[in-house]
């Protein structure tokens, strides 16, 4: 400052210093552009590697809640809802977090970084996070720099400004720029985020079509023996209300008894398994009549009482990719818990038992996803394990063996012998 106090005296040495001034700018300033691209590009594996943590985040979340919606009716039946509910949940709240941080947490980078130098963190450390800052940057982050610098030299050229005034304006420019930057990223996530939760939500708050009667359910009177009785009853899909699935069906099913469904493709067979469980209610048009377990009529019962009595064998199995003690385990009623003996008594009757055993793990065996470990007669079987855990009072059986060799069929078919002894038996 005292140069420019003594222009008479100084014009040289005020030139030669302004001299200097520039060309240590410009040095700056093209050491910091130059530098700034190289971080970018030598950082780009591992944005990439952060892009797959994210991406495979995403398909956690994905895959268990397509696994519940394909096979929610299977799990209304068993019972235990929540289970998958709660590992879907905590696999979003975890991905969530990922997706949320990850854009949000690069516009913090800075504070970090002043916090550091505050603190004496070590070079290495500020430097990393320097080279992380960079690498989050986009080319018009650094064109705002390059510009910046520009108006600096002339701001020092012109108004003859300190050249830490210039350093102060770049420092606050480079923090502004970034925070904003973050910002911008995390609310466009957080956009996302709100418009795909909405169907979430909207999801959550469907209310069931089952109606729940004013006097509250009534209860089923134990011991329950499985006496079923089908009254008069008529039944079309809501979907469908114009197309009269059956109408006038009676039937009894008395305790211990097996019911066979003979007919052609699309006579009802699975829609009357689908009335016992109470999927359906019979209340839309072209429905009517009522359904009676041991003489009390079902649109009185707990959905969840009633489909805890029951256990189910799908024309397809959907097993789970997990190890098979945990699939049959999974048939036990909510509040249950299924120990190693009763998985063992119930693989015994379903005839599973002995290829369980010559898996080198056993019962911890993998059965990979969609049970593609396992060959048709072995899921078959695995099923019906998992039907026969809790020991259920009525076994419904949907074309158990239709998709079946004849060597598998005939397993599977001595399985259900043996499962039906004892229950009511449901055969569609």
């Amino acid at each position: 400052m005292l140069l420019y106090h003594q222009p008479h005296y100084c014009r040289a040495s005020l030139a030669h210093t302004r001299s200097c001034i520039n060309q240590r700018i410009k040095s700056l300033r093209f050491t910091q552009t130059k530098s700034s691209h190289l971080v970018l590009f030598s950082t780009q594996f591992k944005r990439k590697k952060e892009k797959n943590k994210q991406e495979n985040a995403l398909a956690r979340v994905q895959a268990p809640v397509a696994k519940v919606s394909e096979v929610k009716r299977l799990l209304s039946l068993y019972g235990p809802e929540k289970k998958p509910l709660a590992i879907s949940i905590s696999t979003l709240g975890i991905s969530t977090f990922i997706t949320m941080c990850v854009p949000y947490g690069m516009g913090k980078v800075i504070d970090v970084v002043t916090a550091g130098s505050a603190a004496a963190m070590p070079l290495p450390t500020v430097v990393t996070l320097l080279g992380g800052l960079f690498a989050a940057g986009s080319i018009a982050n650094i064109v705002r720099v390059d510009t910046t610098n520009m108006i600096g030299e002339r701001i020092i050229n012109r108004l003859r400004q300190d050249t830490g005034d210039l350093t102060s304006f770049l420092l606050y420019t480079l923090y502004v720029g970034f925070s904003f930057a973050g910002m911008s990223s995390f609310y466009a996530e957080l956009m996302k985020g709100i418009g795909a939760s909405s169907r979430v939500f909207e999801l959550l708050h469907r209310q069931p079509k089952v109606r729940i009667p004013q006097q509250g359910w009534a209860p089923l009177q134990a011991p329950f023996h499985g006496h079923i009785q089908f009254q008069d009853v008529g039944f079309s899909y809501p979907a469908r209300p114009d197309a009269i699935i059956f109408s006038g069906l009676n039937l009894e099913v008395l305790p211990n008894e097996t019911l066979a469904l003979v007919g052609p493709s699309g006579c009802g067979k699975s829609s009357v398994t689908s009335l016992l469980a109470r999927f359906y209610d019979l209340d839309g048009p072209g429905c009517g009549g009522k359904i009676m377990l041991d003489g009390v009529d079902i649109s009185t019962v707990n959905p969840t009482e009633l489909r805890g009595l029951m256990g189910a064998v799908p024309q397809e199995p959907p097993l789970f990719a997990c190890s098979i003690r945990d699939n049959i385990a999974y048939g036990c009623s909510e509040g249950q818990e299924a120990t190693l003996e009763d998985i063992i008594r119930a693989a015994k009757i379903a005839n599973a038992h002995d290829f369980i055993v010559s898996f080198p793990n056993g019962y911890d065996t993998i059965v990979g996803e969609r049970g593609q470990a396992l060959s048709g007669g072995q899921k078959q079987r695995v099923a019906i394990a998992r039907a026969l855990v809790k020991r259920p009072k009525i076994l419904i059986l949907d074309e158990a063996t239709s998709a079946l060799d004849p060597e598998s069929e005939k397993l599977v078919q001595d399985a259900v012998d043996c499962a039906k002894q004892g229950r009511t038996t449901v055969v569609s």
